[in-house]
């Protein structure tokens, strides 16, 4: 199944950075824009999508995270801070431990004061959702 944006245009994975099609090359190959608005990241490949070059490598972002593997891993590492007296390093260090080495390598977590504030963050709803006043 090819993935598409909202506009219907395909869209090419390369190196953990999503790419949109932009247009074709004057030796039928394909130009290729970061799906991020802003990012300068560009690629060119073959007809067959075969990546050929980078045009611009440099990109305003880190590579996209696994949604599913990365909220995956938040579950875990929130249900651990609620049922151990953990630090938080230390559940964010065995939360990258639990993952593959290829996810480990290829992809990037939220940052340890991302998951240091989300952990807050859910403290305090949890709070006001047993009644304690803010």
């Amino acid at each position: 199944m090819e993935t598409r944006t909202e506009r219907d245009k395909p869209i090419l994975v390369h190196d953990g950075y999503e790419y949109r099609f932009d247009r074709r090359s004057a030796d039928d190959g394909k130009f290729w824009r970061c799906l991020l608005d802003g990012c300068k990241g560009r690629i060119k490949t073959d007809a067959s999508d075969v990546f050929i070059e980078y045009r611009n490598a440099t990109h305003a972002h880190s590579v996209y995270a696994d949604p599913v593997k990365t909220e995956q891993t938040i579950t875990t590492m929130t249900d651990q801070a609620e049922q151990e007296m953990v630090s938080v390093g230390q559940i964010c260090c065995q939360g990258m431990a639990a993952l593959s080495s290829q996810l480990a390598t290829e992809r990037v977590m939220p940052t340890f004061q991302g998951v240091n504030c989300m952990l807050f963050l859910e403290g305090i709803i949890q709070a006001a959702d047993r009644g304690f006043k803010l």
